[in-house]
């Protein structure tokens, strides 16, 4: 947490009170091909999230 502080304020940035901070991650690395247009995937229960 510190370091994401930190990190923040570097750019003029800063943690909110009552933001949610995820320390980990909620589904597996997966490898992208470059160069790719699109990338998008899928959680049961949440919608399509697509990075373009």
């Amino acid at each position: 947490m510190a370091w994401l502080a930190k990190a923040l304020a570097r750019n003029g940035l800063s943690l909110r009170a009552g933001e949610i901070v995820l320390t980990g991650a909620i589904v597996t690395s997966t490898p992208v091909a470059l160069p790719a247009r699109v990338v998008s995937m899928g959680i049961t229960g949440f919608e399509t999230l697509a990075l373009v």
